[in-house]
């Protein structure tokens, strides 16, 4: 019994460290995917403050409903696409707010579309960078 305990729980361990080891390759840049902590409440109840979205390299054409991430003047801003996209300027709207998006007049370039979220993840790398940031 304790054989079969210990290699499950050798299992477990190898399989958080896979875990930890993707997330981190996520965090830097990569052209396969990308890991971004959410840091407002703007598409709540989708997303919430400190969950983590897995995002994936945008595709040329971009179906309505879709969720990007964009970089809107150097911060990144995570909303849903309110209209097809297939180049230009992006409708948007975040599911919390009442009106869509206007970044006219801002750089803009999508980052990524969301493929799938982990709940309270982001907050050990938001508190990271916070007392990083006190250096």
């Amino acid at each position: 019994m304790k054989k079969i305990l210990r290699q499950v729980g050798n299992g477990i361990l190898t399989m958080l460290v896979i875990f930890l080891v993707l997330l981190a390759y996520g965090s830097v840049n990569n052209r396969w995917y990308k890991v971004v902590a959410v840091e407002g409440n703007s598409m709540s109840p989708t997303f919430r403050f400190g969950d983590v979205i897995v995002l994936t390299p945008p595709t040329q054409h971009i179906p309505k409903g879709t969720i990007i991430t964009m970089k809107v003047d150097d911060e990144l801003v995570t909303h849903r696409l309110v209209a097809d996209y297939s180049g230009g300027w992006p409708e948007t709207k975040g599911d919390a707010n009442n009106v869509a998006d206007d970044f006219s007049g801002s750089d803009l370039k999508i980052v990524g579309i969301e493929r799938f979220s982990i709940p309270w993840l982001g907050y050990p790398s938001m508190y990271f960078r916070y007392l990083l940031s006190k250096f």
